[in-house]
């Protein structure tokens, strides 16, 4: 009951798995730059201010909220 599958059915098979793959490359690529610009970073360079820190007495006290990184972290 089996019967011998035509070359060209072969090479049919063969192409649409071709395609299929290539469109799934093609859709995981574009997925892929759509969510680097979606998770860019929303803060400008130029918002940010950088100070060296130093030892010393206390003049004033402010409340504040963030991060302070270690300048060679660039």
């Amino acid at each position: 009951m089996d019967k011998e599958i035509s070359r060209q059915e072969i090479n049919r098979r063969k192409s649409k798995i071709w395609i299929y793959a290539a469109i799934s490359v093609a859709v995981l690529a574009l997925a892929t730059w759509y969510l680097r610009g979606a998770l860019a970073n929303s803060v400008k360079r130029s918002e940010i201010r950088v100070a060296v820190a130093e030892t010393g007495d206390i003049e004033n006290t402010l409340n504040a909220a963030g991060e302070v990184l270690p300048n060679s972290n660039r």
